[in-house]
């Protein structure tokens, strides 16, 4: 995995565990400094060639990370059960 993956793995991974949700390619690139999201886009593509994600490409806000979940949980007092990671 190249330091640009892992850097916007990392985004992914907390963004989805923030928010609950996936974070859009701009979101992304915003949030790694990138100021062209076709860069973004390039990284997403080859994250998902090495499985490292996934993603509807028809889709905004599609990208899923093999072994974390995030759910919506519009209750107050949201329980992250071990913070979205998997128990595989």
């Amino acid at each position: 995995m190249s330091t640009a993956h892992k850097i916007i793995l990392d985004f992914v991974i907390a963004f989805m565990l923030q928010h609950d949700y996936p974070p859009t390619v701009r979101e992304i690139a915003e949030g790694v400094g990138y100021a062209s999201t076709a860069t973004v886009f390039y990284h997403l593509m080859n994250m998902r060639k090495a499985h490292l994600i996934d993603y509807n490409g028809d889709s905004p806000r599609t990208i899923r990370v093999p072994g974390y979940h995030y759910t919506y949980q519009p209750t107050e007092g949201r329980k992250r059960d071990g913070e979205g990671k998997d128990s595989r």
